[in-house]
This record gives C-alpha cells, structure tokens and sequence, in this order.
C-alpha cells in the first residue's frame, strides 16, 4: 500500500511539472505570437502598405497566419500580364531574388526568438498585376534559423 500511494505522489508530481511547464510553454507561445502580430501590424502600418517600392513591384501586405506559423509578404508585379511571353526570364530574375531573401532571413530573422519558438515559414508570393498568383517561395525555418 505504501509503495502505491508513493508512486501516486510521484506521478502527481510529475503531472504537476508537465502541467507547469506546459503552462509556461504556453504562455512563451502566446507571447511570441503576439510579437509575430505586432510585427506584420508595424510593418503594413510603417511600410504604408501596399506602396510601389520600384518601377514594377508594389509591396502589397504582411499577414501571419498564427494556427500555421507563416508570414507571408504579399507583392504585385505591375507588368505581368496572366500571358506574359517572358515568363522564364521573369522567373529567373524572381529566383534570384528568393537566395537574396533566404540571406536576409538569415540576417534578420535567424537569432529571432518568437521565429524560433514557432519555427515561422516565412511565405513570399508574387501576383500578377490581374491578382493572380504569379510565383511563390517559402523560407522555412531550417533554412535561415541559426
């Protein structure tokens, strides 16, 4: 009997740390979303989103979707059409683009606790100037996290 109640001590105990560390796991959680939140609310804000940021692109928003940790940057090609000819030079000059991000999201996203914690996908689509997705690349977390 006296072995019984000591292994219900011990698994209570046990439970007990599971729970509170869960508890503090959850809460570190919350609040590395609500920093990836404020994040994309500073930047559509700062960035006065959507804005033109060159003769062809307009930095169109950033959302986070929170149940699947992505960030994604939304951006419209003023000069592709749905039936652009050039289509593989375009895409070429975006994949270019795609190893500058991963870079970048090495630089300043890589130390990044919140990015860490959510182990965040960092989403970047590219439309055409019809709306329509036109080229897209995630950065996932083993790509830029140090």
């Amino acid at each position: 009997m006296k072995n019984i109640n000591k292994m219900r001590k011990s698994i209570l105990l046990i439970l007990l740390i599971a729970f509170t560390f869960s508890c503090q796991n959850n809460s570190e959680r919350n609040k590395a979303t609500e920093y990836l939140q404020n994040v994309v609310e500073l930047t559509n804000k700062t960035e006065k989103l959507p804005r033109k940021v060159d003769e062809y692109t307009i930095a169109e928003k950033v959302t986070y979707d929170s149940d699947n940790s992505i960030i994604t940057y939304s951006y419209i090609l003023t000069d592709i059409t749905p039936d652009i000819e050039n289509k593989n030079e375009v895409i070429n000059s975006l994949k270019a683009i795609e190893i500058n991000q991963i870079k970048r999201a090495k630089e300043n996203q890589g130390n990044d606790k919140a990015y860490k914690l959510l182990k965040v996908i960092i989403n970047n689509v590219y439309k055409d100037s019809k709306g329509n997705e036109f080229y897209t690349f995630k950065i996932k977390p083993e790509q830029y996290l140090r």
